[in-house]
């Protein structure tokens, strides 16, 4: 897991000037160009019906990289928190992908418990990260 943790503090830690920017740096790409804003809409709903998302829910995105994921989601329910390892990814994310309902922290993923301490998560998810992780540390 660390050799991952040393990797994302620099990969694509590029300028972000729009979302196409945030999909790229996260490599939500084909072929190398981000992804449309129509294929990131059936990502964004595929994930509202996997977590059969409602309003009142709060939750919890590991691995939440720039936030250009979670953001979305907090649109749709009554909070989101997002943790990732990466320090320039959390930075976008406060810069560019922040709102009132939609708190970032910069924190090993492992920890996830620390978050869950209020009780108000309902629901959490983690999103193309999976394959990071080694069977133990999940």
């Amino acid at each position: 897991m660390q050799h991952w943790k040393d990797f994302f503090q620099t990969y694509r830690v590029v300028k972000i000037n729009s979302d196409e920017d945030l999909l790229y740096q996260v490599g939500t790409t084909v072929g190398g160009k981000p992804i449309s804003a129509k294929q990131h809409n059936v990502i964004i709903n595929s994930i509202v019906n996997g977590l059969d998302l409602k309003e009142e829910d709060e939750i919890l995105d590991l691995c939440c990289g720039n936030g250009i994921i979670t953001y979305d989601l907090g649109k749709l329910c009554a909070s989101v928190i997002g943790v990732d390892s990466s320090m320039p990814y959390i930075e976008n994310a406060i810069k560019h992908k922040s709102n009132k309902k939609v708190k970032y922290y910069c924190d090993d993923v492992i920890n996830f418990n620390k978050y869950c301490e209020s009780g108000k998560v309902t629901k959490a998810l983690i999103y193309s990260a999976i394959a990071y992780f080694s069977e133990e540390e999940l």
